[in-house]
């Protein structure tokens, strides 16, 4: 019995150990949940500590205007002139028979129509304008008050009046000696706009190839298939020559959105990726209105 005791003894200290490391091993996973937790809920009180810092933002600038309501509106496009129709409405909180708001857009100051107690103006705005940001300016008698608001500000109408379109090819391309060669299909991305009941709709879609500045081929595809469509072509070049293939979208306004999505230069090591984020609008004639920042 003796002879086994050292053996018991060392299976008792084993035990004790392994033991003690699942006790250890459960202590350090509750520590990590309960480190976690307590990361979450701070995370949680700074998110309704800022919430509640807006909504007092809020209501303190709101307590601070002079406005009541506000709106602004937009009308139908206009197809000749491109300009669209803003309307902006205004209810001051105080109005007597000597109020008058006007609206001051910079280079010119527009007094606003009353109609009972809120007052209202229409202006024409140029659709490839960069932005309309007007600043209120209220008049009661010899006093007169100015305020700013982010509500009647159009920072860029042509977002506001086009649905976006986000076009890409997912697939392959490359060239080799005879030329350049394309397989894969087109991802279009479209979503809606949502300020403007006459948003202008896009009507008709080309996949048009060309080489340098001669168009080799243009072909019809399906706007309601523009997602998916398949693209496999060749195209002999010569060393030095350009060939670019492009999507044009015509919308309502007869507008021509153009989206690059590939282009290859024969002979040259250094291709450049095209841009797919941005489109060329051009009108019908080839004017161009609106260039990629690329």
């Amino acid at each position: 019995m003796k002879k086994n005791t050292p053996l018991l003894l060392i299976l008792v200290l084993l035990f004790a150990q392994g033991a003690s490391y699942f006790k250890i091993s459960g202590l350090e996973r509750r520590l990590e949940q309960t480190t976690s937790s307590l990361w979450s809920l701070q995370d949680s009180v700074n998110t309704q500590i800022n919430s509640i810092y807006m909504n007092v933002d809020e209501m303190l600038e709101k307590q601070a205007s002079a406005i009541e309501q506000l709106q602004t509106t937009l009308g139908a496009p206009d197809a000749a002139s491109l300009t669209v129709p803003v309307t902006y409405t205004i209810l001051p909180k105080e109005v007597s028979s000597k109020t008058a708001v006007s609206l001051d857009f910079g280079d010119r100051l527009l007094p606003m129509e009353r109609n009972g107690t809120s007052f209202s103006l229409t202006v024409e705005a140029k659709i490839f304008d960069t932005e309309l940001d007007p600043t209120i300016v209220i008049t009661e008698g010899d006093v007169t008050k100015t305020e700013k608001n982010d509500a009647l500000s159009l920072y860029r109408i042509r977002d506001e009046i086009f649905p976006y379109m986000h076009i890409r090819f997912m697939g392959s391309y490359g060239g080799n000696s005879q030329g350049f060669h394309i397989t894969g299909t087109l991802s279009a991305d479209k979503k809606p706009v949502s300020t403007s009941l006459d948003a202008v709709t896009y009507e008709e879609a080309l996949f048009v190839i060309k080489v340098d500045d001669t168009v080799l081929s243009e072909k019809p595809i399906d706007i309601g298939r523009l997602d998916g469509h398949e693209v496999d072509e060749e195209i002999s070049l010569q060393d030095g020559e350009t060939c670019t293939m492009i999507v044009v979208i015509t919308d309502s306004l007869e507008l021509e959105h153009h989206y690059t999505i590939a282009s290859y230069v024969q002979g040259n090591q250094a291709q450049r990726e095209p841009q797919f984020d941005e489109a060329a609008i051009y009108t019908k004639d080839g004017t161009l209105l609106r260039k990629p920042a690329y």
